[in-house]
Formats: structure tokens, C-alpha cells, sequence
């Protein structure tokens, strides 16, 4: 695509009409094509930005297509495997602000250095699968200490529980990611991921305490469904995420699953 004058095209302006840096914006232009293909930002000449196109997944023509609206019974549970890789890409460009990239993905899906698992959510339509959301959790290890991040969550438990708690490295839960797609909202599949997560370390974790994750401190509708779900606000971290140029902070939201107060 090549912009030349726009009075060769039948487009007759008054010299008022043109912007100061008309040469600058049309020499832009002609470079969009090629950055669009890479999912690029272009700051023209005024510093407007043109927004990213982002491709979609399969799953939202496919459901409109054949006019489907998902019911929470039609939905089916598994781990993720590599071979969904390419689709949680796609699926996660479309729910955060953050790029993930293929290898930070595979160390999930399947890592041996790594103590994580994970959660799809799927239906099939015309018996091919998709994917509707998503749950990728990692078990680590924090030492309790005043100066960890960590030793705030446990002063909500009573004397008897938090004495516990100290004696020894703590095991969590940190949920690294979780999403859903939009015609997947409002109709519980969020907080049966959250369920399903708990269960999980639960059954097959026994030493792990609790459950955490980070969240943008501006994220209103997400900080409420997390207190919906039982987790609660212990920690504030300053600029944690750094997002085209620009920090954000995050809140730290904790679950305690052990013990009670």
C-alpha cells in the first residue's frame, strides 16, 4: 500500500486543510502494513497511536456461527497439553495486557524443574475442541519471615495457626494465570476454576498453605471477584508491572486453605 498526494486519488483539500505534518504522517502510513503483520504500535508524526490488531481465536466465530451460547453443563475439565500452546497465545493476548510468549508456556505445560499444573476448560462444537478457559498454577516455596512478602497474609490467622506457620518454609500456590473468554462471564466457570485449584493442592499437595496472586490495583471488577471467592487483599506492591513504557502497581491476593480462623 503506497500513499502518495491525496489529490492524485480525487480528493481535493484547501492547503488549511492539511496538517502541519502531513509529509511525516503519509511516510508513517506507508510503513503500517508491514508493522500490523507484527502486531506492532505505530506513533505517527502527532503521537497518536494506531492500536494493536489482535488476532482471535477460533472460538468466537465458531460460536457465532452457529448462534451457541455456552452453558456452564456443557463445558468439560483437563490439564493442558503442549499441543494447545498456539490457542492459549492467542486466548491470552485477548485477556491481559501482557504478552506470554511460547517458551514461557512450555516451562508450564511441561516443565521438570517446575512444580506446576494446570486447568482447560473446553467444549467441543462439531466435535472440535476449544478451549474457553484457562487456570496454569506453580507450587513454591517462601520462608516466613517479617521481611517476606508473605508473612502478611498469615497475621489475619489466629495465634495458634500463624505459630504453625512459622515453624517451617511455607509451600503456595501462586496462580501464575487464569481467564475465561467473554461469553464465558458471568456463569460461574471463573470461580470453578478458583474451586477446582484448591481441590488440587488440597488432594495433592498437602503441604501447600494457601493460594496467591497479582492483580492490577485498578482491576475493580477482577479484585471483587477474587473477594467473592474468598481472597483478601494482604499486600500492595509499587510499579510491579511495566507495560508499553508505563509501571502499574499490583495488589497481592491471598487465600488461606489450611487453616481458619
Amino acid at each position: 500500500m503506497e500513499v502518495t498526494n491525496p489529490n492524485s486519488i480525487g480528493i481535493e483539500l484547501s492547503s488549511d486543510a492539511y496538517p502541519k505534518n502531513i509529509e511525516k504522517i503519509i511516510e508513517n502510513i506507508n510503513d503500517i502494513e508491514n508493522n500490523i503483520a507484527n502486531n506492532i504500535e505505530i506513533i505517527i508524526a502527532n503521537n497518536t497511536k494506531i492500536p494493536k490488531i489482535i488476532p482471535l481465536s477460533q472460538i468466537h466465530s465458531t460460536l457465532a456461527k452457529y448462534n451457541i451460547k455456552i452453558s456452564f453443563n456443557d463445558i468439560y475439565y483437563r490439564p493442558l497439553t503442549l499441543n494447545d500452546i498456539p490457542e492459549l497465545i492467542l486466548l491470552h493476548k485477548e485477556w491481559f495486557p501482557i504478552e506470554y510468549t511460547e517458551l514461557f508456556f512450555q516451562t508450564i505445560v511441561f516443565s521438570k524443574e517446575r512444580n506446576t499444573f494446570t486447568i482447560a476448560a473446553c467444549i467441543k462444537i462439531e466435535d472440535k475442541e476449544f478451549i474457553v478457559g484457562s487456570v496454569c498454577c506453580e507450587i513454591v516455596k517462601e520462608k516466613m519471615s517479617k521481611q517476606s512478602n508473605f508473612y502478611a497474609p498469615f497475621e489475619h490467622c489466629n495465634r495458634t495457626c500463624f505459630e504453625k506457620l512459622c515453624c517451617y518454609d511455607l509451600e503456595l500456590c501462586y496462580i501464575l494465570i487464569i481467564g475465561v473468554i467473554d461469553e464465558c462471564r458471568k456463569i460461574g466457570l471463573g470461580t470453578k476454576l478458583l474451586l477446582d485449584v484448591e481441590k488440587t493442592i488440597l488432594v495433592y499437595k498437602p503441604r501447600c498453605k494457601g493460594i496467591y496472586l497479582h492483580a492490577f490495583d485498578y482491576n475493580i471488577t477482577a479484585l471483587k471477584f477474587y473477594d467473592k471467592n474468598g481472597y483478601k487483599q494482604v499486600n500492595g506492591i509499587k510499579n510491579y508491572y511495566f507495560i508499553e513504557n508505563k509501571y502499574y502497581d499490583a495488589l497481592v491476593m491471598f487465600k488461606n486453605v489450611r487453616y481458619h480462623t
